[in-house]
């Protein structure tokens, strides 16, 4: 593809079992294009990824994905399927010590099997597929960028002597990575809300509503995992937020925990920390 120097690329896929498979990709036009064999009625859905090497031996890959099988196109009801292909021979590697075929596809057309299977890749195409399937796509460059979304919502109390005040925080988490290695996280405008202040002579009162949000900040990436701390001083308090969760196909999922500092007299007082779960979708 324009822009993209890949010396090769190979489809990883597996069936019913845990083994996971490969073929080789082709260019054809502006995409790379592989062939897999023909998966079986019988097994409804199967996972792939695609693992793209450069000329200069860096590897990236794609999240895993699943695949819905379908007996025929009308079944797909609005879902883009991939094409049925009549390829006179598709050779799988698969890992040493296992079958030569992965469990729920067909063996029509699979003229050899291998062992040894290697690691890293890049970008993919979902959707329902029928039997006979071409699992192709276009590969995407370093500086392509999915943007994940989500809501969060939660509650933490602080306490300052007498004084106990419980808080709600309303916000939208976005995250958005690029490439394969890079990404940020932000929010969209929030809310923090008082819903009661026991003992509270000064400072905010029951039903106080303040903006909150988080400014862009880089995450760090392994593999799926992703991570973010954000800490952003107030006057007079200070609020830290971590993130912790790991992306598979167009959802973000995990955990978001803020904490609440501000001064006192004797100090500085800490809040409970509010523990919320949080999913993003790719929008």
């Amino acid at each position: 593809p324009p822009g993209v120097d890949v010396a090769g690329a190979r489809v990883f896929f597996k069936g019913a079992t845990r083994e996971w498979y490969s073929v080789a990709m082709k260019a054809e036009g502006a995409s790379l294009v592989g062939v897999l064999p023909s998966p079986k009625k019988s097994l409804k859905e199967f996972h792939y990824y695609i693992e793209a090497t450069s000329r200069s031996l860096e590897t990236a890959r794609t999240p895993d994905r699943g695949t819905r099988v379908v007996a025929s196109p009308g079944e797909c009801r609005g879902v883009v399927a991939a094409s049925a292909a009549s390829a006179a021979s598709i050779l799988i590697t698969g890992p040493a010590g296992a079958a030569g075929m992965p469990a729920g596809f067909a063996p029509a057309g699979v003229v050899a099997a291998g062992g040894g299977i290697s690691g890293t890749t890049l970008a993919v195409v979902g959707g329902a597929v029928g039997a006979g399937a071409i699992a192709a796509t276009k590969l995407k460059g370093d500086d392509d960028t999915s943007e994940f979304a989500g809501a969060v919502t939660g509650q933490l109390t602080l306490v300052f002597g007498p004084c106990t005040r419980l808080e709600r925080y309303t916000f939208t988490l976005t995250i958005e990575l690029t490439g394969s290695h890079g990404g940020t996280a932000g929010s969209q405008p929030g809310t923090s809300q008082v819903l009661s202040a026991t003992n509270c002579v000064t400072g905010p009162q029951t039903g106080q509503t303040t903006p909150f949000g988080i400014s862009q900040t880089p995450i760090t990436r392994s593999g799926g995992a992703l991570s973010f701390s954000y800490s952003e001083p107030g006057s007079p308090s200070e609020t830290q937020l971590d993130f912790s969760g790991s992306v598979q196909g167009d959802v973000i999922s995990g955990t978001v925990t803020l904490v609440k500092r501000a001064p006192n007299a004797t100090g500085i007082s800490v809040s409970t920390p509010m523990v919320a779960a949080v999913t993003l979708t790719r929008r």
